[in-house]
């Protein structure tokens, strides 16, 4: 990466407590599948769950259940959505 990029990237990098601030009730969000998944933005939108409402959270394949939908149990305040419809997305439906 040149020296102009990365400090481009640098002014733009934030934590995932920042970036979950920005989220508002209505957005949807998608998470990566696999190696891509969100873990630390992922923990920090769990505990802002109940301050927000009518979020989607759309994902292909979840190796597991996000730490976000766990903290709603009864979907009061997210949606899940899983492209590929697997295992923990079988679960959490059944659940």
């Amino acid at each position: 990466m040149t020296d102009i990029l990365q400090w481009q990237y640098s002014q733009k990098l934030i934590s995932a407590k920042e970036a979950v601030k920005k989220v508002k009730s209505g957005d949807h969000i998608f998470y990566g599948e696999f190696a891509l998944f969100p873990e630390t933005l992922d923990e920090e939108l769990a505990k802002r769950i109940n301050e927000l409402d009518d979020l989607v959270l759309t994902g292909v394949s979840y190796t597991k259940p996000p730490k976000v939908v766990l903290a709603d149990p009864e979907r009061k305040h997210i949606t899940m959505r899983d492209y590929h419809f697997g295992k923990v997305a079988r679960y959490l439906h059944d659940d």
